[in-house]
């Protein structure tokens, strides 16, 4: 029973030529696209317009959450102080 179990477990994890290919296609575009958007941050650090195109919302949004926090955790620790 057991080999009968893992000939077929075994059959559902054989890899189609078509994903293959697809998963790499995903992966080199990927690559090109992270690199592209590096580049992107040098070269327009300077304009704030242009970098915000290049940068990760949601990393933007994760910071300024952070800065949010810290600026509240200070208030709180100034209004204990006082």
């Amino acid at each position: 029973m057991g080999a009968l179990l893992a000939e077929v477990n075994g059959s559902l994890y054989i890899d189609d030529d078509r994903k293959i290919i697809r998963d790499k296609a995903y992966t080199l575009v990927k690559q090109y696209a992270d690199e592209l958007k590096e580049f992107g941050q040098f070269v327009f650090r300077k304009d704030e317009e242009h970098v915000m195109l290049y940068a990760s919302k949601y990393l933007r949004n994760k910071k300024a959450e952070y800065r949010r926090k810290k600026k509240e955790e200070e208030n709180t620790q100034e209004e204990a102080v006082s």
